[in-house]
């Protein structure tokens, strides 16, 4: 029996791969560019709230809830005592490293359905919600690295890396507790994938870790001044009237048609999207649903965790699209 050992499809030539190279690594770059260009655009647009003043978090000091997302304070605060920096420049370190990361680690979400020139270069799209979320006047440690957590929690759930995700979940908590949101996209795109024992212990030991995570920060700082957690909903159902009756302002414009334009584009492109990405979208109704009482949307970086999960599969559906038109 004769066996053709030639492969199916044809092999890049050394050309294409060198020029396929030379592109991620531009794109690479781009993503550096823009991160750095929005870290500063943040920095500049923002100043502190009294009682969620980043110095006196670094300090462990400071209102609740915002003490209790403790992870930025803390670097901070060791950053401060082991180098020649202060708190304040070592939140700005922070904000730039996280914001590098973030679009590395999207583009590697991204990787995982598209080709690796496409998904660099695709990634440097989440410039745009970016922008437009972090147009608010407050400053918080926290908000850009959920965002990075959030899309490398997804990264890792995606390849099955399950004891790297619980690290991640771990620190993702520690940062902010929105990371119950990672727990949702879990149950939505992997309840029937795995063996069902496994897929309970997983779930169980999520939410093990959120709630150990939560109880131990809230009697640590128990003494601090504020409360654990507020309720907005009837500040939202204000904002909301107020909609119809006056045009909103710059900053809250963009970010309802950025969240809305991600939301929409995904919906429209459902049918291209791999099973993975369109079933974490799932979590977006939930979130709205939860905000909306414990959260104010008026405030548009309260959507960091939404980024990731509206925007890849907006852009690999969008992508799958027009290679079928095309093909």
């Amino acid at each position: 029996m004769n066996v053709s050992l030639s492969p199916s499809t044809p092999l890049a030539t050394p050309d294409a791969r060198a020029f396929g190279l030379r592109q991620t690594l531009w794109a690479t770059f781009g993503g550096i560019v823009l991160a750095l260009a929005f870290s500063a655009y943040y920095l500049n647009h923002t100043f502190v709230m009294n009682e969620a003043d980043p110095r006196l978090l670094a300090q462990f000091e400071g209102n609740r809830p915002y003490q209790l997302r403790i992870l930025m304070p803390f670097l901070a605060h060791w950053g401060a005592r082991l180098t020649p920096f202060d708190v304040v420049r070592c939140y700005q370190i922070l904000l730039m490293g996280f914001s590098v990361a973030l679009f590395a680690v999207f583009a590697a979400y991204l990787r995982q359905w598209s080709a690796s020139r496409a998904a660099a270069w695709l990634s440097l799209s989440i410039a745009l919600p970016l922008f437009a979320f972090y147009s608010h006047k407050w400053f918080y440690p926290y908000d850009v690295p959920a965002v990075f957590f959030a899309t490398l929690g997804l990264l890792l759930m995606a390849q099955r890396r399950f004891a790297l995700y619980l690290a991640v979940f771990t620190l993702a908590t520690l940062n902010r507790e929105t990371s119950a949101f990672l727990t949702l996209a879990f149950v939505l795109t992997l309840w029937d994938v795995l063996p069902r024992r496994r897929f309970a212990l997983l779930v169980a030991s999520q939410m093990g870790i959120w709630l150990a995570v939560r109880g131990i920060m809230s009697w640590i700082f128990a003494s601090n001044a504020g409360k654990p957690l507020e309720l907005h909903l009837a500040t939202n159902w204000n904002a909301l009237t107020q909609l119809f009756t006056a045009p909103p302002t710059l900053a809250l414009g963009s970010a309802i048609i950025a969240l809305a334009g991600m939301w929409a584009i995904g919906a429209a492109t459902r049918r291209y999207q791999p099973p993975f990405l369109r079933r974490a979208s799932g979590v977006f109704w939930p979130f709205m649903a939860s905000m909306s009482v414990v959260g104010v949307l008026s405030e548009t970086r309260l959507y960091s965790e939404l980024i990731p999960i509206l925007l890849a599969p907006a852009l690999v559906g969008v992508l799958n699209l027009t290679r079928t038109r095309t093909s």
